[in-house]
């Protein structure tokens, strides 16, 4: 016997509902498994960026403001010995305030310096050891030790080197130093001991040793960033505690070595103000470094160079030759050029732009004609991310928001937007049926999140601005699907208008 009509409107309509309820769990899996891949090592093999230098014959850098001995090349003079101390986490204006890390500024050269992307403690320190950005070499958001270490790493290259650091071992661990603390097996109670003292013991011992390259990683601001956000007392206490620790570094060097050290103080990050790292934000991402002592020249302060110069001049200075694939720049080419901000960063090309562009475009002048009435567009969605932004902030790695894997702070924040969809497609449904309730309502949202995902396609999908966004759309979008999906069943409850009035009872009066 023929299905009626009614039944058959109610199948269809349970289809589909079922079909966007199971599009929502493929887009909930599948957001959870892109989180997982942001922690993956990529293949890396990108090209160098393309910083520009002053030709190789200008023979004196008048316009860096000062002289440059021939055999230097327009870079650093070998160092008797080099100190690199690395204040984790430290931003550029926090520094300002600690003494002895002001002080290293103001004696010597003080720069601005754009660590690259993803702003991320050992794909940053990476940078520095190798002078290979993270999308050349691939490592953009590994926390755990690489073993072995990056082919043609500083350390692994200096026989005479030693890294100290206050806490997790898998990052001094990982570039070749001769040795290295704490112990990569180190046990919690002994962990514990150590940050507590025996560090900062060892740290000064090496800061007055003979060992010709030492490095000293305090991780102490990045941990109460971590717990507490940047704008914490807990962060700048431990800031300044860091702080106290360098100037103990700087006296006990002084003593044994007088001006015989180059002095590298730097950070690798900064912090949001509630706590966070590894976006592209510029208070994130560009950090104050300063180098004195060693015979450096004088020259202009507060210029812009990029972490992969910083990392030539560490390479001068021990007597090294550059990674032969490295984009870096001898210091004062660097310093003699006009800035060149974000050059490292990396950006969708013009094919995939364009792509995204015109897939947003289709989608939003298809929905254009199908929602015949300004009620119709997808409202929500506008809604929807504009509450996500001002409860959790702009969509960025540094957010936290954006690795939860159930997405649960996306969601919460756009209820405003998901209860006016609920509402939106409840009407719509049946005013104009489920399928053009999908099409002006969730094309357009399905069309912004598969253009995120063209702009950051790769392995592993690590773009600025991108890749975060392609979270929060992921988790707008599933949600935005379950939400139709209720109103699809919704609708097969009968409202008022859709009962049929009560038969009259028979004997009556009209």
């Amino acid at each position: 016997m023929p299905l009626s009509p009614n039944v058959r409107r109610a199948l269809g309509r349970l289809l589909l509902a079922a079909g966007l309820l199971a599009a929502a769990w493929g887009l909930f899996e599948g957001r959870k498994r892109l989180v997982q891949t942001f922690f993956r090592r990529g293949p890396g093999g990108a090209a160098p960026p393309a910083l520009s230098g002053l030709p190789r014959a200008d023979p004196d850098l008048a316009a860096a403001g000062g002289r440059v001995p021939p055999a230097t090349g327009h870079g650093l003079a070998p160092a008797a010995f080099v100190r690199v101390a690395l204040l984790d986490g430290v931003d550029a204006a926090t520094s300002r305030h600690l003494p002895h890390y002001d002080s290293v500024c103001r004696r010597g050269l003080e720069l601005v310096v754009d660590v690259g992307f993803p702003t991320v403690s050992l794909p940053v320190q990476s940078v520095l050891w190798t002078g290979l950005t993270q999308q050349q070499s691939g490592i953009q958001f590994v926390q755990a030790r690489i073993d072995p270490p990056p082919d043609g790493a500083l350390p692994a290259r200096v026989p005479s080197s030693a890294a100290v650091a206050e806490s997790h071992p898998f990052i001094s661990q990982s570039f070749g130093f001769a040795r290295a603390w704490p112990a990569l097996d180190i046990d919690r109670p002994a962990l514990a001991e150590w940050e507590a003292g025996t560090f900062q013991f060892m740290a000064l011992a090496l800061a007055g040793s003979d060992t010709r390259l030492v490095f000293v990683h305090l991780l102490g601001a990045d941990d109460a960033g971590h717990r507490h956000g940047r704008a914490s007392p807990e962060f700048a206490a431990a800031a300044a505690r860091a702080d106290r620790v360098l100037g103990d570094l700087l006296t006990i060097d002084a003593a044994a070595h007088g001006a015989n050290s180059l002095w590298l103080v730097l950070a690798d990050h900064g912090h949001r103000d509630a706590g966070g790292h590894g976006g592209e934000e510029s208070e994130i991402r560009l950090v104050r470094a300063c180098l004195v002592g060693g015979g450096l020249i004088s020259a202009p302060q507060g210029r812009l160079v990029h972490l992969v110069d910083l990392s030539r001049a560490l390479a001068d200075a021990l007597g090294q030759a550059p990674h032969p694939a490295s984009a870096g720049r001898p210091l004062f080419e660097a310093l003699a050029v006009p800035d060149q901000p974000g050059l490292t960063l990396p950006r969708p090309g013009p094919v995939r732009t364009a792509l995204a562009a015109l897939l947003v475009a289709v989608a939003v002048t298809i929905t254009w004609l199908a929602a015949r009435r300004s009620w119709n567009l997808p409202w929500w969605w506008v809604l929807a991310y504009l509450s996500v932004v001002g409860i959790e902030g702009a969509p960025s790695l540094s957010t936290p928001m954006i690795y939860r894997p159930l997405g649960q702070a996306i969601y919460l924040a756009a209820l405003p937007g998901l209860c006016l969809l609920a509402i939106t497609a409840g009407l719509a449904v049946r005013r104009v049926g489920p399928l053009r309730m999908i099409a002006t309502q969730l094309q357009v949202p399905a069309a912004l999140t598969a253009a995120c995902a063209i702009l950051c396609w790769g392995e592993p999908p690590l773009m600025p601005f991108w890749t975060a966004n392609l979270s929060v759309c992921l988790v707008l979008l599933f949600s935005g699907a379950a939400v139709a999906a209720l109103a699809c069943l919704a609708s097969l409850v009968p409202s008022g208008s859709d009962r049929a009035p009560p038969a009259e009872t028979p004997g009556t009066p009209p």
